[in-house]
């Protein structure tokens, strides 16, 4: 029996799909390409833009794909229809009985089947630098929100606040790179609101990436991801605009993606945990300004937007799938030809160093270490453990021809299940500003905030900002270990920590 025949096509049909014509390069003429040193992108010239609708491994426009789709999503449907309610997070037997049922109807074994059609067996990666944890929002599950600093600093804890220069990003850029990225996400907390509607925010975010498009000309950056407060519709096309005019100047061709996440889809939770401060400046707080903002995005010429959703907030996890599948068909009626790139899953976690609430932390099966120098228990499956991978399962069903991520806020052995659904993921992520190369903290904090950090010091009461807690795998290792077990990972093989 054909491993494709339940979503309709036979080994015979599978070896006939032709690739998608949006496809720029085979995976074997990537695996060339990224396989040369980094130079060698200077001598190739300048590389088509890159397109997500390349990762495709089928013709989306083959009946037989078609049909292959078309089952995935009902497989989906039918799950989704008998537990939209009944899946839920505060009751861990709930989460037992949908594991269980999806086991019974063969959900994983399927939702594997159709990654491996539509996507082969690649692995797209993605680096992160965090350039400032300064913000102006109320986030109740983000140790950078304002109630949560404070209340850190109420317990004595000294929090200095971070942010990177120019010339500091493009430092942590090319660290990035080092690891054999190619596609890079910024992060960053959000200004106050009045400085998005008089778009001097958006100026500020056009000035690094004019400058990060011309510092890595010769090196093959070929995304730059902007995981950053929504702009304005205006404020986006001055980014995009000055995208253009540095890749025109640098010969380059890096595309420009907006990446926010709408956190919970579920507007009654979405109030309850992005409250509005006293001086009502926090953008955070306004669910339908955030919700309509990659339709702004694309509208002012960024060439790709990515959505996500933050389980834990909503007790009911499908929602979220519905409210992410809602989203991506209102997203496609405007612009049909511009899927989503990238659609993100991650759980919020507790930290052991900062405030937060979470409201639904389920219990893991892996123990977590719980102080320095403690290492990661046995891989179990726990309620966590079941309920991620059952949603990474299900998402794959309910969006087939979406590149799903996965991120290093799971353990490595909790990702290499996930790999088996998800097609990009984080490698060797360091959650704070400046981690990735290593930047002091006088550099990079108020003289204020360092005399009290140094003061604070010898008593211990110290903290500086994670926006999570994550896993982070050592890149080389990783690509080894992932080559090994049939992943063919598409990353700048010839990076410097990868040799």
């Amino acid at each position: 029996m054909s491993k494709f025949e339940d979503f309709g096509i036979g080994d015979g049909d599978v070896n006939k799909i032709e690739k998608n014509p949006d496809q720029l390069l085979s995976a074997e003429e990537d695996a060339i390409v990224l396989n040369e040193p980094d130079n060698s992108f200077k001598m190739l010239g300048k590389k088509s833009k890159y397109n997500p609708k390349s990762e495709y491994h089928a013709d989306l426009e083959s009946e037989s794909v078609k049909e292959s789709v078309e089952n995935a999503k009902r497989i989906y449907k039918e799950f989704e229809e008998e537990f939209l309610h009944k899946l839920d997070f505060s009751d861990p037997e709930s989460i037992v009985l949908a594991y269980e049922e999806a086991e019974r109807r063969g959900i994983f074994k399927k939702a594997e089947e159709i990654r491996s059609l539509l996507f082969g067996k690649d692995m797209h990666f993605y680096g992160v630098v965090y350039t400032s944890d300064k913000c102006a929002n109320n986030c109740a599950y983000c140790p950078a929100a304002l109630k949560n600093k404070e209340k850190t600093q109420a317990e004595g804890i000294v929090y200095p606040q971070k942010a990177l220069t120019l010339e500091q990003i493009a430092r942590e850029t090319n660290a990035v790179m080092d690891d054999g990225h190619t596609h890079i996400c910024y992060l960053e907390g959000s200004p106050a609101k009045e400085r998005i509607d008089n778009n001097s925010y958006a100026r500020k975010i056009a000035r690094y990436v004019s400058g990060i498009i011309k510092e890595t000309k010769d090196r093959g950056l070929e995304e730059i991801i902007l995981n950053i407060e929504p702009l304005t519709e205006d404020g986006f096309r001055i980014v995009a605009e000055a995208a253009k005019e540095a890749n025109e100047e640098a010969g380059a061709n890096v595309a420009l993606q907006f990446r926010v996440f709408q956190e919970t889809y579920n507007e009654e939770v979405y109030a309850e945990s992005h409250l509005q401060n006293e001086s009502g400046n926090a953008p955070k707080a306004d669910y339908w300004n955030r919700r309509n903002s990659q339709a702004r995005a694309l509208r002012a010429g960024f060439d790709s937007i990515g959505l996500g959703a933050l389980y834990g907030l909503n007790k009911y996890p499908l929602e979220e799938v519905r409210g992410l599948l809602e989203h991506i068909q209102e997203l496609r009626r405007e612009f049909p030809d511009k899927p989503p790139a990238r659609v993100c899953f991650p759980s919020a976690n507790e930290l052991q160093n900062l405030n937060t609430e979470i409201q639904f932390v389920l219990k893991t099966g892996q123990t977590r270490p719980k102080k320095e120098g403690e290492t990661l228990g046995e891989f179990k499956y726990g309620d966590y453990e079941k309920a991620n991978r059952l949603l990474y399962a299900l998402a794959r069903l309910a969006m087939p021809e979406i590149n799903i991520v996965s991120s290093e806020r799971d353990t490595p052995e909790m990702l290499e299940e996930l790999d088996k659904y998800a097609t990009c993921t984080t490698l060797g992520v360091k959650p704070g500003v400046g981690g990735n190369s290593g930047i002091p903290l006088d550099r990079m904090a108020s003289k204020r905030d360092i005399e009290a950090y140094d003061k604070a010091k010898e008593e211990g009461k110290i903290t500086t900002f994670s926006q999570s807690t994550v896993f982070p795998r050592n890149p080389k290792e990783t690509i080894i270990s992932m080559k090994e077990s049939g992943y063919n990972p598409i990353i700048n093989l010839g990076a410097k920590n990868l040799q």
